[in-house]
């Protein structure tokens, strides 16, 4: 069932943009986009396969939320073909041949591979048997559904008790699979590490959580002045 609605909700996003596509290209006087481009605009197109790796960037329960909107939908597009373009004159002015660009690009891919590999994390999980759990949680925290005779039944809660079950175990097992990694031997630079607290401060400015404890101490002192009578 939740394989089927994935699918409808990908089908209706999948019409939704055709539809956005064929207004735009209605509006462009354009009728000959190639199968699979949605726009195309200043040189630069966004395909299908763009908007789908757009797409996995939003968790997989917002999805069919986040495509029920046209005016999202256009939005999107828009602002993909507006990044196309942006980086492609990057490219064209070497800005990605700066060394501190390549370490930003290098960041962002890491960042996809390890959410991706997360994703995959959560996909290969083997998965208790969770109608028999429900039944257990049902029997023992009984509470939670109602008192007497308001209580809702078990059929009632069916549902949304699997769903909470399976997400508090898969959650669980990403912490402890992430816990694991953090806990392995750290060596870090102390005297590094201290700097990063004024590293990015412009001239002569002071730590935000200085400044308050100065702004405090301040008030202190004035309140300390004041019980003692001193004007």
């Amino acid at each position: 069932m939740k394989r089927m609605c994935t699918q409808i909700a990908s089908h209706a996003a999948i019409s939704a943009m055709l539809f956005f596509a064929t207004a735009v290209s209605a509006q462009e006087t354009t009728s000959d986009l190639p199968p699979g481009v949605v726009a195309r605009q200043g040189g630069v197109e966004v395909t299908m396969q763009d908007v789908d790796a757009f797409a996995h960037k939003i968790p997989g329960k917002d999805r069919a939320g986040y495509f029920d909107s046209p005016q999202r939908i256009e939005t999107t597009v828009l602002g993909l073909l507006l990044q196309r373009q942006l980086a492609g004159d990057a490219r064209a002015a070497k800005l990605d041949q700066d060394p501190d660009v390549q370490r930003q690009i290098s960041l962002s891919e890491e960042d996809v591979l390890a959410r991706v590999y997360l994703e995959h994390y959560r996909q290969s999980l083997k998965l208790p048997n969770f109608e028999t759990l429900a039944k257990e949680y049902y029997q023992a925290h009984q509470d939670e559904f109602g008192k007497p005779p308001e209580r809702k039944s078990f059929e009632e809660v069916h549902d949304a008790l699997i769903a909470k079950l399976r997400n508090s175990y898969i959650s669980a097992q990403v912490d402890q699979f992430t816990g694991d990694l953090r806990g392995g031997p750290l060596d870090a630079n102390p005297d590094l590490v201290a700097s990063l607290r004024t590293r990015y401060l412009p001239p002569g400015a002071v730590l935000p959580s200085e400044a308050a404890a100065s702004e405090d101490a301040a008030k202190k002192k004035t309140a300390g002045h004041k019980g003692n009578g001193k004007p």
